[in-house]
């Protein structure tokens, strides 16, 4: 199977499960999230991650940007003073799922994801 390159946006929750027979990498180039109300949370193989923002984030393999306040890290920017970290690369078996939902009042403006079979 090839790789995929998943992208949209305008929506609460992005969904990958992998029904590919094997391993697959999954690479977020970018994603772009806003919710108002809960944190987000980005979840995969039983892992489940509340996303380090209240407000809005942009996180991405090689993301470049430039802001002159604080609260922002490399490959990610935070309009708020919280910080975390946020995986851009990861792995997962066959029949694991890669989740990231914006939670209620929240939002995924964009996104692209590529999925990498580990014999592709």
């Amino acid at each position: 199977m090839a790789s995929q390159v998943l992208s949209g946006g305008n929506t609460q929750t992005f969904t990958y499960t992998n029904n590919t027979g094997q391993n697959v990498r999954i690479v977020i180039n970018f994603c772009s999230i806003q919710t108002s109300v809960n944190y987000g949370t980005m979840s995969w193989a039983g892992v489940n991650l509340s996303l380090p923002f209240n407000s809005s984030c942009s996180f991405g393999r090689n993301l470049a940007y430039s802001y002159t306040s604080t609260g922002h890290g490399n490959n990610m920017y935070f309009p708020t003073t919280t910080g975390g970290a946020i995986p851009t690369e990861l792995m997962i078996a066959n029949g694991q799922s890669f989740a990231i939902n914006a939670n209620t009042g929240g939002n995924i403006y964009a996104y692209n994801i590529v999925v990498i079979p580990e014999n592709g």
